[in-house]
């Protein structure tokens, strides 16, 4: 759960279902979803590095990130040292 979310420029106390903790989403969040609360001209997702941020963060995502939440959840310690290794 997560503590409101920004709905039509207005930030909502309400909680919500919606949990991000994926740095991808979190770089792309914080470059936008409080522009309507500060005046800033620092763009951490520019238009023009897209591409090549991507590709980047998308390497560690399958062995590391995803690897975290694999052996959490093996159910066997087999699966737990296939998700580790």
């Amino acid at each position: 759960m997560a503590l409101g979310q920004l709905i039509n420029g207005q930030w909502t106390t309400k909680w919500t279902e919606r949990n991000e903790n994926e740095s991808c989403q979190i770089i792309r969040m914080v470059d936008s979803e409080f522009n309507a609360f500060v005046k800033s001209s620092i763009d951490f997702y520019p238009k023009y590095l897209r591409g090549a941020i991507k590709q980047i963060q998308n390497k560690p995502y399958q062995p590391i990130n995803n690897g975290v939440y694999r052996s959490g959840f093996a159910a066997s310690q087999s699966a737990y040292e296939q998700a580790v290794t």
